[in-house]
């Protein structure tokens, strides 16, 4: 789960092909190991034992759009069904709390879940993984170690799923004696940029690291957190390359990093050997300040050379994104229907998955019309078929943004890969817009005009 999601470290042909083989790995996994657990519990559900069933169609709904990870609709959706109590309900109410960045209250939902008398075994090991999942994000350490404990009592695991959440637990027993990572902001912070690095120090120790919304954790090099004085705890989780093999990582917490007006303590980073993070020519993946460091900031005001963050947090109106694991989802729109695709400040240009393609191109598209774009990663070049889609355009954060061209991969960038993400939305998207605001707490993504886009 975790290892396989929150730091795919590679060793490709350079940051370039390294973010593009990257952002292909997050496609090909985000079907995460940890939710085909969760989905394959759900399949095994029956009638829940004396409680009354909810209408065959409206199971039939929640079940399909929790599957398609229909996160917007599924939150609609359960807002039209007046029984609070039943198990499925429950259960579907903590996913969309999940879904939207409210750990604590999924937790809530899952405890009364797990209070019913009616509640199906099958369904109580699929709410132990929710919790397992929430109490990371919440940095709970210890009480996701009891729900893996927890989740691996039931006997519906696949020997894939037991190892999957084994792995995880490596994770939580590691930092079971860590505190949870807090924040103090002593006013609005001011943070120039260098392309997509920002300044921090780190125990003491000035540093320039990438932001990356893409990034599910952030990670360092071993050799880095030897440097920085940083507490390094045996865990012994396996960690996908993107070439399907395996690096074994451990994790790291940071007594304290500051970041502009803000200091944050006990954060987590995922630490893995120099050499997969290390390219030819001698460029080195560093570090990296992903998801729940951007998150714990709670807004941010994205500049092309700076980043503002607030001195407290708005609540704003707009609720336009959703969680998968730790890694932001956006509603956009295309020839009028509304689409979901993973928000990625690490990828300077956007890309179309298949499910577009198959949806918007497959019945006219002839062959000769496919292009075949190289990527490079572990192991030298890959061949990926795509389309060239010139012009087009969508609609994001209630703005039209215009492309002269994008690349549609028109097959899945892996076989076993069960895919609902239409796009990975980059960088080119936003960068002509005056700045864009990222608020992890109302889940909202905000746009300022300036000039009116045109991509290329």
């Amino acid at each position: 789960m975790p290892c396989a999601g929150y730091a795919r470290a590679v060793r490709g042909l350079g940051w370039r092909e390294f973010k593009r083989n990257y952002n292909q790995r997050k496609e090909a996994q985000m079907m995460s190991r940890y939710m085909q657990l969760v989905y394959c519990v759900v399949l095994l559900w029956g009638p829940e034992v004396g409680h009354s069933a909810l209408p065959t169609t409206t199971l039939h709904r929640l079940d399909s759009l929790y599957t398609a990870k229909h996160y917007f609709q599924l939150q609609e959706t359960l807002q039209t069904v007046q029984d609070s109590v039943h198990p499925r309900v429950l259960f579907y109410r903590a996913v969309v709390a999940q879904s939207f960045n409210k750990p604590a209250d999924s937790n809530h939902h899952i405890d009364q879940l797990l209070d019913r008398q009616a509640t199906p075994d099958s369904l109580r090991g699929a709410g132990w993984a929710l919790q397992l999942y929430n109490n990371l994000r919440l940095a709970s350490y210890r009480e996701a170690l009891q729900a893996a404990d927890s989740a691996l009592q039931y006997p519906e695991l696949s020997a894939a799923q037991r190892q999957d959440i084994q792995n995880t637990r490596r994770i939580a027993y590691a930092l079971q004696k860590t505190p949870p990572q807090r924040l103090s902001k002593r006013s609005q912070s001011i943070l120039p940029l260098s392309g997509t690095h920002v300044h921090v120090t780190m125990n003491g120790h000035a540093r320039d690291y990438a932001y990356d919304t893409g990034a599910n954790f952030s990670f360092l090099m071993a050799s880095e957190a030897d440097s920085l004085d940083i507490s390094v705890l045996p865990a012994g989780f396996q960690a996908r390359t993107a070439t399907g093999g395996n690096v074994t990582g451990n994790v790291g917490v940071v007594d304290s990093l500051t970041i502009g007006q803000i200091t944050l303590t006990h954060v987590v980073f995922m630490i893995f050997p120099d050499e997969m993070l290390t390219f030819p020519g001698g460029f080195q993946l560093r570090g990296i300040l992903g998801f729940p460091v951007l998150e714990a900031l709670g807004e941010l005001h994205v500049y092309q050379d700076r980043i503002v963050v607030p001195d407290s947090v708005p609540t704003r109106d707009v609720h336009n994104m959703v969680l998968d694991e730790f890694t932001p989802l956006i509603q956009f729109t295309y020839a009028g229907d509304t689409l979901i695709g993973r928000f990625d400040t690490g990828a300077n240009r956007s890309v179309f998955y298949a499910p577009f393609f198959q949806r918007y191109f497959a019945s006219s598209v002839t062959p000769d019309a496919i292009d075949t774009l190289q990527a490079g990663g572990v192991g030298g070049v890959q061949s990926h078929p795509v389309y060239w889609l010139s012009p087009a355009q969508i609609e994001l954060a209630g703005q039209i943004i215009r492309f002269d061209s994008s690349a549609v991969h028109t097959a899945p960038l892996a076989s076993n890969t069960d895919s609902y993400l239409y796009a990975n939305l980059g960088l080119d998207l936003l960068t002509h817009f005056k700045y864009y605001i990222l608020n992890f707490q109302s889940m909202s993504l905000l746009v300022k005009p300036g000039d009116a886009p045109s991509l290329h």
